[in-house]
């Protein structure tokens, strides 16, 4: 059997998903974190947890509301959009991509925490998702900007 080569491998057409395909879903948006908190500019190491992980926890706290579900399918759908994205072009700009399913769900997200009467738990962490989604959409639309005008292509720290 030959050595991998880290390069994309693509499995002919009709050819069943593999066990090791199916598991590489869930490891290479992994790899695709160690290789930005490794090679990237050091701000995406504490902008990504803070943006990841309230979205997370708040999501399975409150999956059984509309927003929790929603929060934590786009965390599911995204993750694996730019672990994918990550595993054809390492630290590309292109993950960008992968936050498109937010701007479906800001505008709906947005008007969920507006008619929020009380503050609660909920109300803030909606509040928080929101906020820094509408942050996160700015950001990712002036990387995607770069990728397309400027040949800024990766998230590798300058040299």
């Amino acid at each position: 059997m030959p050595e991998p080569t880290g390069k994309s491998e693509r499995r002919p057409a009709g050819k069943a998903l593999t066990t090791r395909r199916l598991l590489e879903l869930f490891t290479d948006p992994a790899d695709m974190v160690g290789s930005l908190r490794s090679q990237a500019d050091p701000w995406l190491n504490i902008w990504g947890p803070c943006l990841l992980f309230p979205q997370a926890i708040g999501g399975l706290c409150f999956i059984g509301r509309p927003e929790g579900l929603v929060v934590v399918a786009g965390l599911v759908v995204m993750l694996l959009t730019v672990g994918y994205i990550h595993r054809h072009a390492p630290l590309s700009r292109l993950i960008e991509i992968g936050q498109a399913w937010w701007l479906l769900t800001v505008p709906w997200l947005f008007r969920q925490a507006l008619s929020q009467d009380t503050v609660s738990v909920f109300s803030v962490w909606l509040w928080y998702v929101t906020v820094t989604m509408i942050a996160s959409l700015v950001m990712d639309a002036y990387g995607f900007h770069l990728y397309l005008t400027t040949g800024n292509r990766t998230y590798r720290k300058d040299k």
